[in-house]
């Protein structure tokens, strides 16, 4: 897996496609230390901050569907 760092000013944007899954991440909002990102993509495509996701898998092991 790679790493690509880019530097973007508030209110651009990157584009991420995925097998023609597109996905637009935008800076939203730059105060102090903190960074705002707004994320665009269809329904079909699942968003979480890596906690979320942890506890979505960990609760679905559990409930036995995988």
């Amino acid at each position: 897996m790679g790493l690509l760092v880019l530097t973007r000013k508030q209110l651009e944007t990157v584009i991420i496609d995925v097998d023609g899954e597109m996905i637009e991440v935008i800076v939203a909002e730059i105060r102090g230390d903190k960074v705002k990102l707004a994320f665009s993509a269809s329904k079909r495509v699942q968003i979480n901050r890596p906690e979320i996701r942890e506890k979505k898998l960990n609760s679905a092991k559990k409930d036995g569907v995988s």
